[in-house]
Parts: structure tokens; sequence; C-alpha cells
């Protein structure tokens, strides 16, 4: 067996890709469950503690799972509530933000602020010229062929140039 897991998941891929193979395992894991001892066609979750049959259960390596679906379910999503994983979904977000921010700049070939020449990315906005806006580009939640579409109506200001356009035009 490999140490490294993406080498595994290939090597695994490989194997069983091939239905003689296939067909083994497959084998292999009725006797293994035979082996376990399952009362014929179910199984005794270990968190509900009910007995269910097999159909309830999600299969890992051609394994039923300890828990039923339904259980495994609850379970996942408690688990995604926790502030570690709410803590990492928004640093990935916060990173598919600035990815995608600097991905548009360089497709449109701008790196500075068109009246300043501020260059931090943080610094910089998308002003819609003319009217003719769809949706916010700071959002990020559109296809990316969607938003270099609607980031090619704008132009590119840093935040203190983008706020005072907005003033003059609020207050005229």
């Amino acid at each position: 067996m490999y140490k490294d897991k993406t080498k595994q998941k290939a090597y695994d891929a490989k194997r069983y890709s091939d239905p003689i193979i296939r067909e083994k395992r497959k084998q292999q894991v009725k006797e293994s469950m035979k082996q376990k001892n399952f009362t014929g066609s179910s199984k005794i979750c270990s968190k509900c503690k009910q007995e269910k049959p097999l159909s309830e259960f999600r299969l890992a390596y051609g394994n039923p799972r300890s828990q039923c679906r339904i259980c495994s379910i609850a379970s996942d999503k408690q688990s995604r509530q926790t502030p570690e994983s709410l803590e990492r979904r928004r640093k990935q977000s916060i990173l598919h933000r600035r990815r995608t921010k600097r991905k548009l700049l360089a497709e449109l070939g701008v790196s500075h602020c068109s009246q300043c020449n501020e260059s931090h990315l943080a610094c910089l906005d998308f002003h819609h010229c003319n009217g003719d806006k769809k949706f916010r580009i700071a959002k990020y939640h559109k296809p990316y062929d969607v938003l270099l579409a609607e980031a090619r109506k704008c132009i590119v200001l840093c935040a203190n140039c983008h706020r005072k356009i907005h003033y003059i035009d609020e207050n005229l």
C-alpha cells in the first residue's frame, strides 16, 4: 500500500476499473459481511441503536458504515457547524474571491486605479460607468465567464476614487 493517498486512490481506481477484479471484490465483500455476523440483510446502527436493513447504510470500501444514512447525515451536518469548520470555509471563500479578482484584473489587463494609480488588490473596485449593471461583481457568485463579461463594462477604481464618484453622483 502507498503512503501517499493520491497515489493510493489512483492505484485503487485503476485496480477496481477492471470488471473481473470488481466482481471478485463484490464476492470478498459478501464473504466479509457473513464473517462479521450481519443478521441476514439488516444491521444495528451504532448511533440510534435501531436494527435497519443494509440498504439504509452507506458503503465505505464495500462494507456498510456503522451509522445508518439518517444518523450519518445528522453527524455530517453537526460537524460542518463547528467553529473550526466555519472558519475554514470562511477563509476558503476569501481566498476564492481574491483569486477571482486577481484573475479578472489580469484578463482585463488592468493593474491599478484608472485615476490615481493605486495598485493594491484590496483597494481596487469595479465601477459600472453606463448604468448597465446586471449584478455586483464583488459577490463572485457567478460563473467566471459571466463575471468577465460584466467586468468588461466597468472601469477599475481604488476604493477612495470609487467613493468620491458615488458621493458626487448622489449630491448632484
